[in-house]
């Protein structure tokens, strides 16, 4: 990917607080989908995935442990913001969000969501 990015960034519907998800190392997209929203005026949080286990405590409140595919390894997200929020998570391969246990939680974007 060029950087900085030049090509489209998609337009969510800012009409609710959002909370927009990124998926492990590729964040780059979704931050920007969510730098975009918040300029329309939207509330937005941007949380990412990782593959790394933290413990609960001090500022670690939740934690949820999921897979992305049919192998046996978890992944994690940490003080998920979606109460009051609308989430969405935007995935690098979104042919494999039927097998994102955390990913299928949440719709996918839409072809006509870009910019």
């Amino acid at each position: 990917m060029r950087m900085p990015y030049m090509g489209n960034v998609a337009a969510i519907d800012i009409d609710k607080p959002r909370t927009v998800i990124g998926d492990g190392e590729h964040l780059y997209l979704p931050f920007l989908i969510a730098e975009l929203a918040e300029k329309r005026g939207g509330e937005v949080l941007f949380q990412s995935t990782t593959r790394s286990p933290v413990m609960l405590g001090n500022g670690i409140k939740t934690k949820k442990s999921f897979k992305v595919d049919q192998r046996n390894i978890e992944h994690y997200i940490y003080n998920l913001q979606n109460v009051n929020r609308v989430p969405i998570h935007i995935l690098e391969d979104e042919p494999s969000r039927s097998s994102n246990e955390l990913a299928v939680l949440f719709p996918p974007l839409k072809s006509d969501d870009v910019l």
